[in-house]
């Protein structure tokens, strides 16, 4: 079970490496602008530190929304599975009715 987990971890990352991303380009841009005014400087941290803040309260609720949500695919995956083997076993028997063999 925990190989599986750590698998689902795996797929949430890229969604957190593009957020990185972005963030880095907007301070890199920001940070070009913030340099010709103190005030703005400022006005512009602030902004980033909640942007980044809320950035990291969205990815945080993303990863547990996709853990609650995990159970019940895996539900459903046996559930599809349980079904595709009861279908095959019954054409089976079915093919083994028709030719006898």
């Amino acid at each position: 079970m925990n190989d599986k987990s750590s698998s689902k971890t795996q797929k949430i990352n890229p969604i957190a490496t593009g957020v990185a991303a972005a963030a880095g380009a907007g301070i890199a841009v920001a940070a070009t602008m913030a340099l010709k005014d103190e005030k703005t400087r400022k006005k512009i941290g602030n902004a980033l530190n909640v942007a980044k803040q809320k950035a990291g309260e969205y990815l945080e609720t993303m990863k547990e929304e996709a853990q609650k949500q995990a159970p019940m695919v895996e539900e459903k995956i046996s559930q599809g599975k349980h079904h595709a083997k009861e279908m095959v076993d019954r054409a089976k028997q079915e093919v083994t009715k028709k030719t006898g063999k």
